[in-house]
This record gives C-alpha cells, sequence and structure tokens, in this order.
C-alpha cells in the first residue's frame, strides 16, 4: 500500500507531503498539497525496491547529520548506495530520502 513521506522537497522551508507506493516516489514538489504530475512541478521516480521502508529527512547543514553508532543497521541504513538526493529538484535542497536494507 501506500506510505506518506514528509520533506521539504522544493527548499522553501515548509514540509511537503509525498507517497512511496511499490518503489516510486510521488512527491509534491512545488508544495501546493496536489498532485500535478512532473510536467505540473511535481516529482515522480523510482528508487529501492517493494519491501523498503522509505526514511525522509534533512542529514546535511543546518540540521545535524544522524551518525553511526553502534547500531549496524543505521550505518547500512546510511551507507550509499541506499540514498536519493534531490539535487534535481533544486540546487539548495538538503532532504534526502533513505531506504532501509533489511
Amino acid at each position: 500500500g501506500d506510505r506518506p513521506v514528509a520533506g521539504d522537497w522544493n527548499g522553501d522551508g515548509f514540509t511537503d507531503v509525498g507517497v512511496y507506493r511499490g518503489n516510486s516516489y510521488y512527491l509534491d514538489a512545488n508544495g501546493n498539497r496536489t498532485w500535478n504530475s512532473t510536467t505540473g512541478g511535481d516529482a515522480y521516480f523510482v528508487f529501492g525496491s517493494s519491501n523498503q521502508t522509505p526514511l525522509a529527512g534533512m542529514w546535511s547543514a543546518p540540521a545535524p547529520a544522524p551518525t553511526p553508532s553502534s547500531s549496524t543497521n543505521l550505518a547500512s541504513l546510511l551507507a550509499p548506495p541506499s540514498r536519493k538526493q534531490f539535487t534535481d529538484l533544486s540546487p539548495t535542497l538538503l532532504d534526502q530520502l533513505f531506504t532501509n536494507p533489511f
């Protein structure tokens, strides 16, 4: 089923919504709370696999980044290539999506 994801997809400082369905992300990248398709400013892409769990957040400055601890799950979660950064949507966008490998 659908899983909600939230993040500042357009870099305006406000939380935007999205849906993770299977291994596809549908993000309200223009921040208007409506799906307008990719031609209307929203984002769609395939990333990860359907058995993974999305985790969205601002993992770099100005927010403190999570640091791996003794948890191998966290270290695996943060390890590339399990990371998608939305530099294609905005040059200043810091939100990233992670999918867990277990």
